[in-house]
């Protein structure tokens, strides 16, 4: 009983070792293609700009204007790292695109409307509570300090 077991043990750990190296060898090969690879910035640049996307459309409350400044800025900037050109010959990188400035826009209108709208009842805007999570990321914070890249 206990030679069946040891051995179920050992079964066990090699299966799990092959698939330990499995894994390591996938790693491998797609780090070398994300430092090797001229495609590796764009598919890693649209899944951001997807993230966005998804960011700005499944948010449950309005973020506010200096949060969504902050993310236009920094998707600019994003922008600039890249060959634009290049990148929005594809048509889905190019609709991507416009929807997120759409969606930011929109956002962004919406903020300003509560924003003056609070300010003017001298209410707390709900957007500024809901942040509160979001406020501790540098990069989403307006006034943090930001150097635009140079085109």
């Amino acid at each position: 009983m206990q030679k069946d077991e040891l051995l179920n043990n050992k079964e066990k750990r090699v299966a799990h070792e092959s698939k330990l190296r499995f894994v390591s060898v996938e790693a491998a090969k797609r780090l070398d293609w994300l430092f090797s690879s001229t495609e590796a910035p764009k598919a890693l640049r649209s899944e951001i700009l997807q993230q966005a996307e998804r960011f700005l459309k499944e948010s449950p409350t309005v973020f506010g204007s200096r949060h969504l400044y902050s993310l236009m800025a920094y998707l600019q900037q994003l922008d600039r790292a890249f060959d634009r050109q290049e990148f929005y010959e594809s048509g889905s990188n190019k609709q991507l695109k416009e929807r997120i400035e759409s969606l930011i826009s929109r956002n962004l209108a919406e903020a300003m409307l509560q924003e003056a709208t609070a300010s003017g009842c001298g209410v707390d805007p709900p957007s500024r509570q809901a942040t509160a999570l979001v406020a501790h990321r540098p990069y989403l914070i307006a006034d943090a300090a930001f150097t635009p890249m140079e085109d």
